[in-house]
């Protein structure tokens, strides 16, 4: 069994775009039992600043109220997988899996505040969390829905001009298409 990478947009990745904050009991304390019941969610919310939601966009992360001179994790959810094909043509469904990708790591400053900047990576468009992360457990997190984007060269000249187009973010790498 072989499995071949999509063609086409990944849909199926839904990610936390904002995070949430654990609520308490009505008295102002948790209990063990609420404590217990879901895994720490991180307690901040992952600041995001870019120009355009696209492969190869410059972006600031900053985040604030995080332990001070801790080393931050900045991880980008994906997945990984595509279509399950038998003996060279029996379609048998897709298959992907979690993955993650590092953005880099990063200092807090003496404040307290996270100051990053990563560069969006070539993947499936679509939403994608970012998270930040101290001895492995989630600090901040944010999401970014990464659009498709397509260049066209040359953009302008005479008729019958041998051309070419480039898609990105249609299934986490660049197509190329050459023509008259």
């Amino acid at each position: 069994m072989r499995v071949l990478r999509s063609a086409f947009p990944l849909l199926a990745l839904v990610a936390v775009v904002s995070c949430s904050k654990t609520a308490a009991s009505p008295s102002g304390s948790s209990t063990a039992a609420e404590s217990s019941a879901a895994p720490a969610a991180a307690s901040q919310t992952l600041s995001l600043t870019y120009k355009s939601p696209t492969v190869g966009a410059d972006v600031v992360a900053k985040a604030t109220g995080l332990p001070a001179g801790k080393t931050v994790d900045l991880t980008w959810a994906t997945v990984t997988g595509g279509w399950v094909v038998e003996d060279y043509y029996r379609f048998r469904g897709k298959k992907y899996e979690d993955a993650t990708i590092s953005l880099g790591t990063f200092t807090v400053d003496s404040a307290g505040v996270l100051d990053a900047r990563f560069t969006i990576p070539e993947d499936y468009g679509g939403v994608h969390e970012v998270l930040a992360l101290i001895d492995g457990k989630p600090v901040a997190q944010n999401g970014i829905e990464v659009t498709q984007s397509f260049e066209l060269t040359p953009a302008s000249g005479p008729v019958a001009r041998q051309s070419s187009s480039e898609s990105r973010d249609l299934a986490g790498g660049r197509w190329r298409a050459r023509g008259w």
